[in-house]
């Protein structure tokens, strides 16, 4: 089987549409803030030290109607805690944030699990079934990244620009297994990184959650 094209028409039908979330202004207007201070902290009473890391609008966030706000606080052993939860709060001095569209190519992981049958007989080939992407070589994973250009979202560290908005997810060092619907990544930052945060979703229970993550 040629590796080659099976990769790239993979990749191809499977890339997808995120967007870069920057300080820059561009045409999408403003769809979130980074930074700043909650106008109004005692919001937050439960919470010890609380710190606002990004607010998204409902313009960027359809599935938050009423926005998305990531922060982080103090635990009981002075470790950071980082939450979110759907709404939106005043702020003081935060940056506007702005939206620009970046392609976002699947990790093989993703290739093996959501591809069409011709990747399927390509891992039967080879003994292994869809959800087996994890026994995949190293070698293998490196000439798909280097066949289709893949690029994890967190090497998309410009100036300006402070996350990433519904990139596809990526296995980090420390996961067991890779996400699949109705479990899906938002957000991941970019700035102060790291770690990196990440903000998800779930289709299935509409509910959104936040991790960190170091490389």
């Amino acid at each position: 089987m040629d590796l080659e094209n099976l990769f790239n028409k993979e990749a191809k039908h499977l890339r997808r549409e995120a967007h870069l979330l920057t300080t820059t202004e561009t045409p999408s207007g403003i769809v979130g803030y980074w930074g700043g201070q909650f106008k109004y902290p005692s919001s937050f009473s439960d919470q010890q030290n609380t710190q606002h890391i990004l607010t998204l609008l409902s313009q960027a966030v359809p599935s938050a109607q009423r926005g998305l706000t990531a922060f982080q606080h103090e635990g009981p052993d002075d470790e950071a805690l980082y939450q979110v939860c759907t709404d939106s709060y005043p702020l003081l001095e935060p940056e506007p944030l702005y939206m620009v569209p970046r392609t976002s190519l699947p990790p093989i992981q993703a290739i093996c699990l959501h591809g069409s049958s011709d990747v399927e007989r390509w891992l039967q080939s080879m003994g292994l079934s869809r959800m087996d992407h994890w026994k995949l070589p190293a070698d293998l994973e490196d000439m798909y990244n280097d066949l289709v250009g893949f690029e994890p979202w967190f090497w998309w560290q410009e100036e300006g620009i402070v996350a990433v908005l519904n990139p596809w997810h990526v296995m980090w060092p420390d996961d067991e297994m890779y996400s699949i619907p109705p479990v899906e990544l938002k957000v991941g930052t970019l700035r102060d990184a790291e770690p990196y945060l990440q903000i998800w979703h779930s289709k299935a229970s509409q509910a959104f959650w936040m991790d960190s993550k170091i490389t």
